[in-house]
C-alpha cells in the first residue's frame, strides 16, 4: 500500500470513474485507462504504468462512499464489466502530481538487492507494492522507475519513504 505522510484536505482529492472489470483498494495506485493522461477512466496500476494517484476512498458518482452490508466503507472493489456505462463506481484519489511523500510497502526484505535499503528507484510489483528486485540507483542504468525512495521507513525492513516520479 501507499500511505501519504501528510493529511490532505478532502476538497483537494480528485474523482475518476474506474474502468470496467478493475480491482482496486484504498491505498492502491491507479493509472489512466489507455495512453492519454486525459482519459476519463482509471485502471489499477500495474507497477510500470505512470501513477495518476493513490486511492483514498471508493465512491459512487455522487461522491458518497460505497459501504458494505454492515455500513463500513468498502476497502476493495472489483467493478462490473459494464461499470463505465451503468454503476459508474469511482474513486477519490490523491493526485500523484502533488509533491507528497508516501510510505510504500516493498515485496521483499530491503537490502536483498544490493543498495535497495538506501536511496534509489523502484518499479511496482503491482498496484499495491514496490518490487524490491527492480531497484536501481537514482539515474542508474535502465528507464526511470515508478517510485523514488529516500530510504527505509524507520526500522522497517519492508517499507520505504519516497515519492512517485512516473506521473500521468
Amino acid at each position: 500500500m501507499f500511505r501519504p505522510l501528510k493529511k490532505i484536505d478532502t476538497n483537494a482529492l480528485e474523482f475518476i470513474i474506474l474502468d470496467n472489470s478493475q480491482t482496486v483498494s484504498v491505498g492502491s495506485y491507479i493509472s489512466p485507462s489507455g495512453t492519454a493522461a486525459s482519459s476519463k477512466y482509471a485502471v489499477a496500476g500495474d507497477g510500470t504504468t505512470p501513477a495518476l494517484g493513490v486511492v483514498s476512498a471508493i465512491v459512487y458518482p455522487d461522491r458518497n462512499v460505497v459501504k458494505d452490508a454492515t455500513g463500513k466503507p468498502v476497502e476493495t472493489i472489483t467493478t462490473a464489466s459494464n461499470n463505465t456505462t451503468v454503476a459508474k463506481i469511482g474513486v477519490l484519489y490523491t493526485p500523484a502530481r502533488y509533491e507528497m511523500l508516501y510510505e510504500a510497502d516493498v515485496n521483499n526484505t530491503l537490502g536483498t538487492t544490493t543498495g535497495s535499503d538506501g536511496v534509489g528507484e523502484f518499479a511496482g510489483a503491482n498496484a499495491d507494492v514496490l518490487a524490491e528486485n527492480s531497484y536501481i540507483t537514482v539515474g542508474g542504468t535502465g528507464s526511470p522507475k515508478l517510485f523514488v525512495s529516500y530510504g527505509k521507513s524507520g526500522n522497517s525492513s519492508t517499507k520505504v519513504v519516497g515519492r512517485f516520479q512516473k506521473v500521468a
